[in-house]
């Protein structure tokens, strides 16, 4: 879903973190309580759970990493313990809602987990960002592929060693709060932890100190895997369900494929006749985000300019 960005991975420094940490990797995992499959709530309204199962129920680390080596060998170093997806669809609206819990050794895991997926979750489908009052380390974002089309409102947070992911996606710009407002419940239904602070590994004590090599020690790339799987679970699950259900689809306008003509540095559009300056004016049959605050350039979006006084 658009360019992700990779950062270098070190062979060599993960082989020696291998052997530097293979007595935590033999501990037994401790067991999330409550349990994961009850920790994720329906959103209001006229949604049914996906009855297939298929994008529901328990997940792995290897299942949510798919193929990426280095995004399964991020999550074990994070301490990934148990995770759960659950998703709903409302066939009348043609939402669908997409809430993931993945339950981290301890919170100082789930952070570090939080900030590498909100590294990776730029790209060219990137809107704007997403504020979500009241729910702590909250980070999202409105993203839009006019080409398809497909619009979603993809969000993260923690609440103690938990990793939340609530998004919501739509072939058509009307999603308004659903995302923000079904993170709030989330938020506030989920419990403190689910594993005791007790047993977090910052919390416990260190046969060699309480320094902490791991994030120093290991700077493994985060690659397309990571946030293509959350993106995944939100957007292409939706194309695939709504083709399923046969609603009618929703066509792109015919300027939108095509789209304006724009300079190679992407500071001037054609108008026919004349070179016109995006800083000033926007092609009029510019695809507009449902706020109007940004227009698709072919490519990516791009804030409005302000009126000519």
């Amino acid at each position: 879903m658009g360019t992700i960005s990779r950062l270098t991975a070190s062979l060599g420094t993960a082989a020696i973190a291998s052997v530097l940490f293979a007595p935590a990797s033999l501990a037994a995992s401790p067991t999330p309580s409550p349990a994961l499959d009850t920790v994720l709530v329906a959103p209001t309204g006229s949604y049914t759970e996906e009855p297939s199962g298929k994008n529901d129920g328990p997940m792995s680390a290897a299942d949510y990493a798919g193929s990426d080596s280095q995004t399964l060998a991020e999550l074990r170093r994070d301490g990934y313990v148990q995770g759960y997806v659950r998703s709903w669809l409302d066939q009348a609206q043609k939402h669908f809602v997409v809430e993931e819990v993945i339950a981290f050794g301890g919170h100082r895991d789930a952070a570090r987990w939080l900030t590498s997926v909100k590294d990776a979750s730029s790209g060219q489908y990137l809107v704007h960002a997403i504020s979500a009052a009241g729910v702590d380390s909250y980070f999202g974002g409105h993203y839009a592929d006019p080409s398809q089309p497909l619009f979603s409102d993809l969000g993260i947070f923690l609440k103690g060693n938990d990793f939340f992911f609530v998004g919501a996606s739509s072939k058509t710009d009307d999603l308004d709060d659903v995302a923000v407002t079904q993170a709030k419940r989330q938020y506030d239904a989920a419990p403190t932890y689910s594993i005791s602070p007790s047993q977090w590994p910052e919390n416990a004590s260190h046969l060699f100190g309480p320094v902490n090599l791991g994030a120093a020690a290991v700077p493994l790339a985060i690659g397309g895997g990571a946030i293509l799987l959350v993106l995944v679970l939100a957007v292409v699950t939706v194309v695939v369900l709504l083709s399923r259900q046969r609603h009618p689809a929703v066509v792109a306008v015919a300027t939108v494929a095509g789209g304006p003509q724009m300079s190679e540095d992407g500071r001037y559009w054609w108008d026919g006749q004349a070179w016109r300056d995006t800083a000033t004016e926007i092609p009029p049959d510019a695809m507009r985000s449902a706020d109007g605050f940004y227009w698709w350039d072919t490519r990516t979006w791009r804030p409005v300019p302000p009126p000519v006084s």
